[in-house]
């Protein structure tokens, strides 16, 4: 299915579900999920999760396609196999969570394809966790259970980017999907740029500020932790000055392979 059909409807279910809890008026006016702060938005009621109240990322009522922030319960329990034929994905904010026999702490992440045998999970403390159900890409390599923790990540420094570095989480060489944190060191600059790619990032701690290009004009923002975007391709972004004073680190995720073209302006990016 084309990537961009389907974050067509993820936003358009973003923006209704913005548009109720009235997040959407708080945040700079890009026409696209940007500088959203998850404790802002309230909690609903969703059947797939008998218990909670999801804080909504993303989602797409169509395919099943969703994005969650989970604040789970000491003693909960539930199951991955209630998302049949969808790939999930977790990564771990805090507290402790139970996948099957391995128990994953704050950091932890866990890859299930579909197809995969429903994983059982549980938390005796509680836990705060990123959720994510994706429609399968026919081209994906990765067919079996990816679990690790970040704390055992390989930390690489970016490329021609003075002060900022990435854990890889998941790279499936086939469908060119990717998961990765994003370390940026204090008082660093952000070039302006764009993807060839949808990509979604969730600021797990730090400070950042960065603009959006919106019709050749930057409209600027701030993200703390919790902070959260859904850019689409080719949408220019970038910052005027330092991106952060503290540092800043990012969870990104990707559902295509792509390029990024760098050394834009905004107004001249096009």
């Amino acid at each position: 299915m084309n990537e961009r059909r389907i974050y067509s409807w993820i936003f358009l279910g973003f923006l209704t579900v913005a548009t109720l809890s009235g997040c959407a008026a708080r945040a700079p006016a890009v026409p696209y999920p940007a500088f959203v702060q998850l404790d802002e938005r309230p909690g609903s009621f969703v059947a797939a999760f008998p218990g909670l109240r999801p804080q909504m990322l993303s989602s797409d009522a169509r395919t099943g396609q969703a994005g969650y922030r989970l604040q789970v319960p000491a003693g909960w329990n539930w199951g991955t196999g209630a998302a049949p034929g969808m790939t999930v994905e977790i990564f771990i904010l805090r507290g402790e969570l139970r996948l099957a026999d391995i128990s994953l702490q704050a950091g932890g992440y866990a890859y299930l394809p579909s197809g995969s045998l429903g994983f059982t999970m549980h938390s005796e403390n509680g836990a705060e966790l990123l959720y994510f159900l994706d429609v399968p890409n026919r081209a994906a390599v990765i067919r079996t259970p990816l679990i690790i923790s970040s704390d055992y990540l390989e930390w690489r420094p970016l490329a021609g980017h003075s002060g900022m570095s990435v854990g890889e989480l998941r790279m499936d060489p086939g469908s060119g999907a990717r998961t990765w944190l994003m370390r940026i060191d204090p008082h660093t600059d952000v070039a302006w740029q764009k993807a060839s790619y949808n990509v979604e990032g969730y600021l797990i701690s730090g400070d950042f500020k960065e603009s959006e290009c919106v019709a050749g004009k930057p409209v600027g923002g701030d993200y703390l932790p919790g902070g959260y975007f859904l850019r689409p391709a080719e949408m220019v972004h970038g910052s005027a000055g330092p991106a952060t004073i503290g540092g800043a680190t990012w969870l990104m995720r990707r559902l295509t392979g792509g390029d990024i073209s760098e050394g834009l302006s905004c107004g001249k990016a096009r």
